[in-house]
């Protein structure tokens, strides 16, 4: 025992049970708001037992790693808890509260809401307190608000309401408050700009729907969809195609490789990295978009270098990542099913397309069939708990929809650009967007046809704990048994096939007890006559020699 204790391992297998730590600590400080490890001194005990287990590299310095982890997670954890505490004092009183405004404003004929990074806040005279950990504000304007005196993402802003109790990971809420003040920074938000400049010159080629949906799909950005048509969505499954993930910053990243690999091996990863910054930059750092990014930066760099990624290894470090980023992330809902369909297409879909075609290759149906599949049945739990609802139709729609997602992203990109390089009324342009709009209506058709017959969607009541059970059959079907089986007895790939093999011919007669004890004597039976029979071998030749 003591022996494998004090065996080496790889320093990545540091970094992983490190990562387990930053998660496991992320947990904790969920569930306790524990607020002791703010010091400053934690952040730095934090990063010398990191070290230190990777340098020296022992199993049972791993335990240090995974402390490390912990106190890391509390250490980022702790600012934000505080400030959700400090606005606790405010609630049911009118303040006057200035931030800055991080997220895309959602814009509707109900509603116009945005989330507000809370700086200051002030009752009347009284001397504003500081504020730790920039908590978050869910705040609701009124619809009446005009457009030219709408805000923006990264605006400063000032308003005036009450403040009540929040919500999930916001901090508080107020509705309809005055604003007071906007102030736009100088420069700007340069990414902002580029998005909003590249939007309005898709529109002056398509018309709504298809140009909201075009850059919904491009751009990741559900404000640009219409309402009624979100609804639709969720009734056939699709509400995926028009959040931003890591699909499309995949199919960029894959295009920069194609164009700039050709020049060669590292312009093609910097190409794809600087699509990626951009591409991030405009939709905002949100936190399944936070997710995507570090995926494609680890699977690029991975490229660069020719190296393999463990897919449980790389899920485990992207969920440590975006948690040190944010550990309240875990209570996110984004965070949450994006991780989900992730940890789905990532885990699940390779054990699904193996079970149904073994070794050989799926086809592109296959692949969308089961990638769909795979994500459906990860975050189904968690859209059960949530809203109360899910499709039964969303594998159907992923095929009918899917396959033309990237060709209608190209040719909106192609589009954009292209208007922006020659300008208006470009015939080139004109057949161009012509193309994407016969593409765009066959999904809008196809969507309101289906999307009509509410009976595909199954609805029961929400936040009920028991639709986690889903995950109790899916984590037992990912169990690699063979693996467990082999490593208890000492066998190698080639003779776990021998034994399977003469288990099967053993316990061929279907009368005969299949219970878990027989299986294991005959398995023991068949190794023994195997040494046996070895041992005549080499007998054998010792004497016919």
């Amino acid at each position: 025992m003591s022996k494998k204790l004090l065996g080496r391992i790889h320093p990545s297998w540091m970094l992983v049970l490190w990562g387990i730590g930053v998660i496991v600590g992320a947990v904790f400080e969920i569930l306790t708001k524990f607020t002791g490890f703010l010091s400053g001194t934690w952040l730095v005990v934090s990063l010398v037992g990191l070290i230190i287990s990777i340098s020296i590299n022992y199993r049972i310095v791993g335990l240090i790693a995974f402390i490390s982890g912990v106190i890391l997670a509390g250490n980022r954890a702790a600012p934000g808890f505080i400030g959700m505490e400090q606005l606790r004092g405010f609630y049911g009183n009118e303040v006057e509260v200035s931030g800055r405004i991080v997220n895309d404003l959602d814009v509707s004929e109900s509603k116009i809401t945005l989330v507000l990074e809370v700086e200051r806040i002030q009752v009347e005279n009284k001397a504003p307190p500081e504020i730790r950990g920039a908590p978050e504000i869910y705040v609701a304007l009124s619809t009446k608000l005009d457009t030219a005196e709408m805000p923006r993402r990264s605006d400063r802003i000032t308003v005036r309401g009450v403040v009540n109790e929040g919500f999930g990971n916001y901090a508080g809420n107020m509705f309809r408050p005055e604003i007071i003040k906007v102030i736009r920074p100088s420069p700007g938000d340069f990414f902002l700009e580029v998005r909003d400049g590249f939007a309005e010159r898709i529109r002056e080629y398509l018309n709504e729907p298809e140009a909201g949906l075009a850059l919904g799909y491009l751009l990741g950005v559900k404000a640009e969809v219409d309402e009624k048509f979100l609804a639709t969505l969720q009734v056939v499954g699709l509400t995926h195609i028009i959040v931003a993930s890591g699909t499309q910053l995949s199919i960029l990243a894959e295009i920069a490789k194609k164009v700039f690999g050709k020049v060669s091996r590292f312009a093609g990863m910097a190409g794809a990295a600087l699509l990626i910054i951009c591409f991030t930059g405009m939709v905002g750092l949100s936190p399944s978009m936070l997710r995507a990014g570090i995926v494609a930066g680890m699977s690029l760099i991975a490229w660069h270098f020719g190296r393999e990624q463990e897919t449980w290894r790389m899920l485990l470090l992207v969920m440590a990542g975006t948690l040190i980023y944010e550990p309240r992330n875990l209570s996110d809902l984004g965070w949450q099913l994006s991780f989900g369909s992730f940890f789905g297409l990532l885990v699940v879909g390779p054990k699904l397309t193996k079970f149904f075609f073994g070794e050989r290759e799926p086809g592109f149906i296959g692949e969308t069939v089961f990638s769909s599949l795979a994500a459906g049945i990860a975050v189904t739990p968690i859209l059960l708990y949530n809203f109360g609802s899910i499709s039964l139709i969303s594998i159907l729609m992923n095929l009918l929809i899917l396959p033309t997602i990237s060709p209608v992203m190209g040719l909106t990109f192609m589009m954009g650009v292209g208007a922006m390089l020659v300008g208006n009324d470009n015939p080139v342009v004109g057949i161009v967007a012509e193309l994407t709009k016969v593409i765009l209506d066959y999904h809008i058709n196809t969507i309101n046809s289906l999307g009509g017959f509410r009976f595909f969607l199954i609805e029961i009541p929400k936040n009920n704990l028991a639709v986690m059970l889903i995950y109790v059959p899916i984590l037992l079907l990912l169990i690699p048994y063979k693996k467990i089986f082999r490593r208890k007895n000492n066998l190698s790939p080639d003779e776990l096939v021998f034994v399977e093999e003469n288990i099967e011919i053993s316990t061929g007669d279907t009368d005969q007890d299949n219970s878990s004890s027989n299986i294991i004597k005959e398995t023991d039976n068949v190794i023994r006559e195997r040494v046996e029979s070895e041992e005549v071998g080499e007998n054998g030749g010792d004497k016919g020699g």
